[in-house]
């Protein structure tokens, strides 16, 4: 395989991988298609006018091509027996008429009205008769539409006759099809008559809504009002709660967010005042003085809607008349007698044709609440078309300016001057008519015709927006000339109503675009065909045969006209000479039988070429290729034929109709489908409002538990919870019953509730506990456009609507405008021919009868031709005619269109030869290289991946795809059409309904608008159906295998197939090799011709198989609405969510993922819900079963393999679920839905399923409230994962989980799980369909990139909607962690225990992280610790919360671990701790160490760490005690130390020598330097005594003294230390020295140094460094204090304060010894016998000390066993002896002796 070929296999592989991707290249193609079609040059009649092409706007009169569409006379019935004898009886006059949509016509004879059906081939015709009663002549007679509310349903039409005195209203009643007498029709004479105030009434309109307009003799439009009578109370009210939500549900119209009713359900406050239904008045609403209108008349009056003053306002029409007359007055309109009235019901426009041939437009959007019009332009149309002939004549390339009249029309040139030429034949033919029209008229013969009234119209037709965006009209003159006109602004006119709609944004919208403007405008004039017995004139400029000038070369006389979509059918007056423009007086020359019907039909085909442009080098036409040898011409090209010609076997082109004159021509109107008006109104959006995304989703208030987005209301309210508890439950039954048969669309009982609903309700509430449907679906017609109920706002953004307070329902996503009714498009007849295929059929009414015609389509004529050709329809000329005359890609999409079915004659034989002649003409795929393909083709380019498009061609060439291909591509566009960009369903919040007593309120259900009813379900669906079939059979190549993919035997191309047959295979591309090619810049310089086919087939393969792909997808798509429809009329099964598919249009359904998660979440709440139903009812089953099985038969491609195996789990779980729990029955449903939902699991996909398709926030959630949303929302893993808890089976539930976790990842998570095929069904599923759009989420984000069209279709966050992965992953984890809470609580821990050993055998990190960290938030910290996990341990060291990994090994019994890590973390220096929780980290180390070493039973490495650890705990408590001196003295030492030092001694554990020297040291903290001394171990006694004697002295310096000598002898103490300047004498204190110095005489320091010296020395003394506190050196310290206050100090209080110290008594005597031998500095005491008691007395003190403690205390006391221990050794006694001598040899101490004795006594008692 060369370089070229494998990167090509690359390309074609990628584009496969992502399902959507060939959607959505197919879909872009089909979107180019609609685009296409209504950019067609013939698609808008505008555009056809502005074609200014050589040649353009011919006539065409012998159609030698036998393509060309021409009229036929059909039949010619007589006038019915009866009125043929009436006719004969005329007194005065007789009319004539037709009543075209009512298909009935009419007659007059005098003052009787006769009606008959003008339907062809009735069998039994029956006569309406109706007869003035005061005898008076019939004027007019008009059809209207009644009004809604004003009469019964079976009231169809009514029927307005007019007298020259009085108006009168029939009723139209259609009799029911059982009528025995088989009559269609009853004339019912109504009440409703008025007088004509000396007004004649020359026309009658009708508009839809039931408004009647007429058209006075005096210039001026009336309106005929009426209204009805007012049912009275014992009638069903329009305020019956059913009847007036009915409004809403069925009529469309919007209602208050509340509505209040009274106890018997009748509506009694809005929230504001409108009319209610029956002409009842909101006045009456609010006062309820129902009985004033019981019997109150019926009400008609006539409004003169052209009133231009106050008085004629207020003043009778007789009067206003008159004063008129009197005065010279002129009417409104100014263009005398108004003969037609035409209504132009899309536009909202009125237009007027005056008997003077003024032509007046009027603005029906009415404003006010009486309903007036506004008049909006007048033209004078004669003047006005003078003008324009004038500037024609003259060859004026810009029309004169109109401006400084206001009764003149805009002109306008579309296509400049050569099209406006062309239209009258070119200057000639503009001079040769305002020739005829400025001619003189001579009054007195017949030749009246000839003049002015030549450009005089005779008839105006409405230009429906189908058929044009910017010409609103045609008028027809009666010399047969057609002027084209608008009403648009100028603006709109210019660019379009799409256009103008996009550049004034959001503030206009359509219906104000299509208002009439100030001044009507005149755009193309076009001069008749001429009559049979003319010859025309050869147009010889125009490029092709048989072009005729439309040039008007003699007068003619209009009697009656028709016009319609293109076509025109004129009756012309037989008898007017051609010659002169004089009537024939001669009658023997030529009888007056009647009109000549002169008929023309669009020509949008290509004709012969020119014989002279074929001649020379190119050859003869045989071997011309088709585009030289035929040529379109383009603009108004039409066929003219003489539909009488042949209406008697002879042709005859002269042929008249007989009976004289005709009356009027008219459509037989037999009901256009509901489809046809979707066709008409879909203009394809822009690429920004494609770019605009889905919205969001609804959500009823029943399903979220709300009745509006207040904040504070919990997500987990029920519908229960909105009702008040103290409301009594008789009162809230009511409401629920009226609720309930709302929702069932049953009739409401109005005397309270049923009997077998009260003995239902239940609850504190008193609610019914029946099923309530959340959603009701309307029976509206969307064929005309949804309504307007959930319509945005101007201005809005299309989102969630906030309301205001509780008391507000939720709404759904508001939609635009142009969604709900998009605007209409202009098609050409190929757009429209699939569903517009019968032939159009006319009626003409005369004298002679009524007179049929018929115009059938190109299909009809293509499908004669075939059926003639039969087997020889491939080489058939006739045939190929048609693909030559109309392009290779409409023939084939005309065959195609025949072959699926789409007309009556279709047959099997039709359909098999329709498709070989497309297939023989289809003409093959190209590569062209680029130079030549811009050559020959120009800009034009397929729709179907051409050019750099796709970027699979080859660069330097062009991709031509085959007619066949992009013919496909038009059907499809052509079929999809109606829906492909409409919402499929719209959704509307139902409203709030409150009695009037209540507080609270209930939501009416949600209503529901589809898109497609069930007749055009079907109309729609069976053609695609066909399609779909037709390709896969015809096209199973492309279709049967994926292009590109390995192919073990490719099929070869049947001759038929119209490929060549030098290429056999249609994937052989990739087997080809070419070394000669090579490659430079990425661009492929040379390609051998068979390379090059074989890369187009492959090309055209891969589209072929993307449309395919795209048809299943719609065909399916169709299947499912179908589906769902009947499944939402089922009581037995779930009710449908409609709000899923809120607002998706059709294409988002088919091509987008967004749509397609939502049908499958749709679809998967649907069956799973009536899976999970515990009633285990036989009829619920069935329905279900059928219904799941048709979902995998018909749907499969949103079905997902999930959800029919979530359906069989949760069955089989719910079947368990009601055996008993020991039963093997129950065993084995149980092992049947636990394996069917692991396989469910498998293929749940879908972010929006999983989750339960709830509203995504960006706000952190709980997995506690994500749980409870996914339950809430009916997540299907949600489901399952509860019965399968209920059923005890928690492994299970956690591998389901887990397994669709995994689903969302790139790993495999979760516990082995068994793997699975889908079953095999009864289905035509086609292999490389398994399994399609149902992938892994990674793979479906793979691929092909978007196009601009679709950007942001496949994965648009739209409002808030857009659910991650990353979503659904913590859905699954959170229902894990919701129930394990549950079983956490509960008292059974076996469940939880399962289920805590399944979650930690996982091999999913992920998950195991998830699930840690769950335990801990969830205040389970134990239980997690208690699991022995070795992931558990390594998560736990990358916790920062270290906490948790010490306590994890302490629980584990793993102290020495939990001790080390302990100190670690106590020890860190990287971390900032406080030193709090250090000293808290070393203290809880030294504890587990020590139990470790305890355990150990050993010392050893142990030993030595606890040591490690106890000193680092002792200088971080010296530093806590450095900290805290800090930062109660921040004043004094701030200064002192920096910021960064105080941080580090806060967040750190500081080095002691740093902490010694820098902070002990500076700050002078002299008991922190002892302490860090002691740890240290460092023995220096210089610093020691220094640091003690700062330590004693700081308890009182600076001091003051009163004795000299002790002021001598604190200096020198204090000297050492240097502090002698802070002891004065108290007389310098008492002169203003300080008053901070305290009297040392006092005392006051005593208590102070005692205790400092206390703490300070039992923290130091016995811990082996005595060093630090040497009892020596602070006995000599205190004893010298003492002796400078005897009188205050006693001689033991020195030996008292080592004593408790710790010092040991006998250690205390030694030194105390010791210390007296020798002189202390300072102080030199005197060997007298004072002294000597003093220091005995000492001795005997701390004797009795000693003993008074040891007896205090227990035996194993300090004391106490030092005293046994002293007695024992022989230590103490024998200096308790010596002590006793010495007492005995001196005088005067029998005291102390005394003493003695005691003391000796007492330790002999102790001892």
């Amino acid at each position: 395989m060369t370089s070229i070929q494998s990167q090509f296999a690359a390309q074609l592989a990628d584009f496969w991988k992502d399902d959507f991707a060939p959607l959505e290249a197919a879909g872009k193609a089909v979107l180019n298609c609609l685009r296409e079609d209504e950019a067609a040059p013939d698609a808008d009649l505008y555009r056809r006018i502005s074609n200014s092409s050589t040649g353009a706007h011919a006539y065409f009169d012998d159609d030698s091509s036998k393509i060309a569409l021409q009229w036929k006379h059909v039949q010619s019935d007589p006038l019915p027996a009866l009125l043929s004898q009436q006719l004969s009886t005329v007194q005065s006059h007789s009319l004539m008429g037709l009543l075209a949509p009512a298909s009935l016509a009419w007659m007059s004879v005098d003052h009787k009205l006769y009606l008959w059906s003008f339907q062809r081939n009735l069998q039994n015709e029956s006569l309406l008769c109706f007869e003035i009663p005061s005898q008076q002549c019939v004027v007019s007679v008009g059809l209207v539409k009644p009004k809604k509310g004003v009469f019964k349903d079976d009231v169809k039409w009514g029927v307005v006759v007019t007298t020259p005195e009085e108006i009168f209203f029939c009723a139209l009643v259609q009799c029911d099809a059982s009528n025995p007498d088989g009559v269609a029709w009853r004339l019912v004479p109504t009440s409703f008559t008025l007088p004509t105030d000396g007004v004649r009434i020359l026309s009658i309109a009708g508009t839809a809504s039931g408004r009647i307009f007429l058209g006075g003799d005096d210039g001026c439009v009336y309106e005929m009002s009426y209204e009805g009578r007012i049912p009275d109370k014992n009638q069903s009210s329009a305020r019956d709660l059913e009847i007036y939500l009915n409004q809403f549900y069925e009529n469309g119209e919007k209602l208050p967010n509340v509505i209040i009713t009274d106890a018997d359900d009748r509506v009694i406050q809005e929230n504001e005042a409108k009319p209610l239904a029956f002409g009842k008045r909101a006045w009456s609403a609010i006062s309820g003085e129902d009985e004033a209108y019981e019997e109150q008349p019926r009400k008609v009056r006539k409004l003169n809607r052209t009133s231009d003053s106050f008085l004629r306002a207020i003043l009778p029409d007789f009067i206003s008349n008159q004063a008129a007359a009197l005065f010279g007055g002129k009417n409104a309109t100014g263009g005398g007698g108004i003969v037609q009235i035409a209504v132009d019901e899309e536009r909202q426009t009125l237009y007027t044709l005056g008997v003077k041939g003024w032509i007046c437009a009027f603005d029906l959007r009415s404003q006010s609440s009486s309903g007036d019009i506004r008049l909006a332009s007048v033209m004078d149309t004669v003047k006005t078309s003078r003008l324009y002939l004038e500037a024609v004549s003259r060859g004026q390339v810009v029309p004169p300016n109109t401006l400084h009249s206001s009764v003149l029309g805009a002109l306008v040139f579309p296509g400049g001057s050569q099209a406006a030429q062309s239209g009258v034949g070119g200057m000639d033919g503009a001079r040769n008519i305002l020739k005829i029209a400025n001619s003189p008229v001579d009054r007195s013969s017949a030749s009246s015709f000839v003049g002015e009234n030549v450009l005089k119209p005779v008839s105006i037709q409405v230009v429906a927006p189908s058929e044009s965006c910017r010409v609103t009209l045609v008028a027809i003159t009666q010399g047969g000339l057609r002027l084209y006109i608008s009403s648009l602004a100028p603006s709109v006119f210019n660019h379009g109503t799409a256009s103008a709609l996009q550049s004034n944004g959001t503030g206009r919208t359509m219906s104000n675009i299509l208002a009439p403007h100030s001044r009507l405008t005149v755009c193309h004039m076009r001069a008749p065909p001429l009559k049979s017995s003319e010859k025309g004139v050869l147009d010889t400029s125009s490029p092709v045969e048989g072009a005729i000038l439309p040039r008007y070369s003699s007068p003619l006389k209009i009697n009656a006209a028709w016009y319609e979509k293109g076509n025109f059918v004129a009756a012309v007056e037989e008898n007017y000479s051609a010659l002169n423009g004089q009537t024939d007086q001669n009658p023997s020359n030529k009888p007056q039988r009647g009109d000549i019907i002169v008929a023309t039909s669009p020509d949008a085909s290509r004709h012969l070429a020119a014989s002279s442009r074929l001649s020379g080098e190119n050859g003869t036409k045989e071997n011309i290729d088709d585009k030289e040898r035929f040529l379109g011409v383009g603009g108004i090209s039409e066929a003219v034929s003489f539909p009488m010609s042949m209406a008697f076997g002879i042709r005859d082109r002269d042929s008249v109709t007989p009976g004289g004159a005709i009356w009027q021509i008219a459509s037989l109107h037999e009901g256009r489908s509901p489809l046809f008006d979707l066709l008409l109104h879909s203009m394809t959006p822009s690429e920004s409002e494609l770019g605009v995304g889905p919205p969001p989703a609804f959500y009823p208030s029943a399903r979220t538990g709300k009745t509006g987005n207040d904040p504070n209301q919990s997500s987990q309210n029920s519908s229960t919870d909105l009702i008040d508890s103290k409301l009594s439950t008789t009162a809230l039954s009511v409401v629920g019953s009226v609720l309930a048969k709302l929702l069932l669309a049953r009739p409401i009982s109005m005397n309270g509730m049923p009997a077998q609903i009260a003995s239902t309700s239940t609850g504190e509430n008193g609610i019914s506990r029946r099923k309530q449907k959340c959603y009701r679906i309307s029976s509206h017609d969307a064929s005309n456009g949804f309504s307007s109920t959930a319509e945005e706002k101007s201005g809005a953004v299309s989102n969630i609507a906030k309301t205001a307070g509780s008391q507000s329902p939720l709404k759904s996503a508001r939609l635009r405008p142009g969604l709900l009714k998009p605007p209409p498009a202009a098609l050409n007849l190929f757009s429209t021919q699939h569903l517009d295929y019968r032939p159009r059929e006319i009626v003409a009414v005369n004298a002679g009868g009524l007179h049929y015609f018929q115009l059938e389509g190109h299909l009809h004529q293509l499908a004669n031709a075939i059926l003639s050709a039969r087997e020889r329809v491939r080489d058939d000329a006739t045939v190929s005619r048609f693909f030559s005359g109309f392009g290779y890609k409409e023939g084939c999409a005309m065959c195609i269109t025949l072959a699926i079915g789409c007309v009556e004659v279709s047959n099997a034989d039709l359909r098999r030869l329709a498709m070989d002649a497309a297939f023989a003409r289809a003409l093959a795929p190209r590569l062209i290289p680029s130079e030549e393909f811009n050559t020959s083709n120009g800009s034009s380019r397929s729709v179907v991946s051409t050019g750099t498009s796709d970027p699979m061609v080859p660069k330097g060439f062009e991709f031509k795809p085959s007619a066949l291909c992009e013919s496909l591509y038009s059907t499809l566009s052509r079929l999809v059409r109606p829906v492909w960009n409409k919402p499929v369903v719209v959704v509307t919040e139902g409203p709030l309904i409150k009695r009037q007593w209540s507080k609270v309120a209930l939501q009416a259900p949600a209503k529901v608008e589809i898109l497609l009813n069930e007749t055009t379900l079907d109309e729609i669906s069976r053609p695609l159906r066909n399609f779909q079939s037709e390709v896969r059979s015809r096209l199973s190549r492309a279709v049967s295998s994926v292009p590109g993919s390995a192919q073990p035997n490719s099929m070869e191309i049947d001759a038929m197939d119209g490929w060549s047959d030098d290429s056999q295979f249609l994937t052989r591309a990739l087997q080809y090799q070419n070394q000669s090619r090579t490659i430079q810049n990425g661009t492929v310089t040379n390609l051998s011709i068979e390379e090059a086919e074989s890369i187009a087939r492959l090309i055209e393969e891969k589209n072929i198989h993307s449309l395919y792909r795209l048809l299943s997808r719609v065909v399916q798509l169709l299947n499912l609405l179908n589906l769902l429809r009947r499944a939402q009329v089922s009581a037995e099964l779930h009710e449908v969510d409609w709000g899923m598919l809120h607002g998706l249009t059709f294409w988002q359904l088919v091509g987008t993922l967004e749509g397609q998660d939502r049908l499958e979440s749709l679809l998967n709440a649907l069956v799973t819900h009536s899976a999970a139903d515990d009633s285990g009812t036989k009829s619920l089953t069935a329905k279900a079963d059928d219904l799941v099985d048709k979902l995998g038969y018909q749907c499969y491609l949103f079905f997902s393999p999930g959800s029919r195996f979530a359906y069989s789990g949760l069955r089989k779980a719910a079947q368990a679920l009601n055996c008993h729990p020991e039963s093997a029955l129950r065993r084995e449903l149980k092992q049947a839905a636990k394996l069917k939902l692991k396989q469910a699991a498998q293929h749940w996909r879908s972010a929006t399923l999983v989750t339960g398709h709830a509203i995504h926030t960006k706000e952190k959630e709980s997995y506690k409230e994500i749980a409870q949303r996914a339950i809430q929302y009916g997540s299907p893993l949600a489901m399952a994962v509860a019965k399968l808890i209920q059923l005890d089976d928690v492994d299970t539930a956690v591998d389901v989980c887990l397994s669709v976790a995994s689903n969302f990842r790139r790993m495999s998570g979760g516990r082995d799980t068994t793997g699975f095929e889908l079953h095999s069904q009864t289905t035509d599923q086609l292999g490389w369909e398994h399994n399609l759009y149902h992938k892994r989420p990674d793979q479906v984000e793979s691929g092909v990139g978007q196009s601009t069209s679709f950007k942001g279709a496949r994965h648009t966050a739209a409002y808030g909607t857009d659910v991650s992965s990353e979503d659904v992953v913590a859905t699954c984890y959170a229902l894990i962690f919701y129930h394990l809470s549950f079983l956490l609580k509960s008292p059974q821990q076996l469940l939880s225990r399962s289920m805590l050993e399944v979650c930690s055998s996982s091999t999913d990190s992920n998950f195991l992280e998830a699930f840690y960290s769950y335990m801990l938030e969830s205040g389970n910290e134990d239980t997690l610790l208690r699991i022995i996990s070795p992931h558990l341990e390594e998560w736990l060291r990358k916790k920062e919360d270290q906490d948790l990994l010490w306590r994890y090994f302490s629980i584990q019994g793993r102290q020495l671990e939990a001790g080390q890590e302990l100190f670690l973390r106590g020890c860190a220096k990287d971390t900032k701790i406080p030193l709090s929780t250090r000293i808290e980290y070393l203290s809880k180390a030294l504890s587990a160490l020590r139990i470790a070493m305890k355990d150990a039973h050993g010392v050893g490495e142990i030993g030595h760490k606890v040591d490690e650890v106890d000193e680092s705990l002792q200088v971080a408590r010296i530093q806590s005690q450095i900290l805290q001196a800090i930062e109660s003295n921040t004043s004094d030492w701030r200064s002192e130390i920096s910021e960064e030092k105080i941080d580090a001694l806060k967040f750190s554990l500081v080095n002691v020598s740093d902490l010694y020297n820098d902070y002990a040291v500076a700050l002078e903290l002299y008991e922190s330097c002892l302490q860090i001394r002691h740890i240290c171990r460092h023995d220096d006694p210089d610093a020691t005594r220094f640091l003690w004697k700062h330590i004693i002295c700081k308890e009182f310096l600076p001091c003051a003294t009163r004795s000299d000598d002790n002021c001598q002898f604190l200096k020198g103490w204090v000297a050492e230390i240097g502090r002698d300047a802070e002891v004065v004498p108290l007389s310098i204190v008492n002169n203003g020295g300080g008053t901070s110095f305290c009297v040392f005489e006092n005392g006051d320091w005593i208590k102070s140094v005692e205790d400092k010296v206390v703490a300070l020395g039992q923290q130091l003394y016995g811990k082996g460094r005595d060093y630090v506190a040497p009892p020596k050196l602070l006995l000599s310290y205190l004893d010298e204090l003492c002796g400078a206050l005897p009188g205050i100090l006693r001689p033991e209080w020195p030996l008292i304060i080592l004593a408790r110290i710790g010092v040991p008594y006998l250690s205390i005597l030694d030194t105390f010894e010791t210390l007296n031998r020798y002189e202390i500095h300072g102080f030199v005491r005197e060997q007298d016998d004072e002294r000597w008691k003093r220091e005995m007395h000492a001795i005997i003190e701390l004797l009795r000390h000693w003993v008074a403690s040891a007896r205090s205390s227990a035996r194993d006391s300090k004391a106490w066993q030092e005293l046994s221990r002293s007695v024992t050794s022989g230590k103490l006694m024998p200096k308790i002896d010596d002590l006793r001598v010495q007492l005995e040899t001196h005088s005067n101490t029998a005291a102390l002796q005394e003493s003695i004795r005691v003391i000796m006594h007492e330790i002999q008692s102790i001892a």
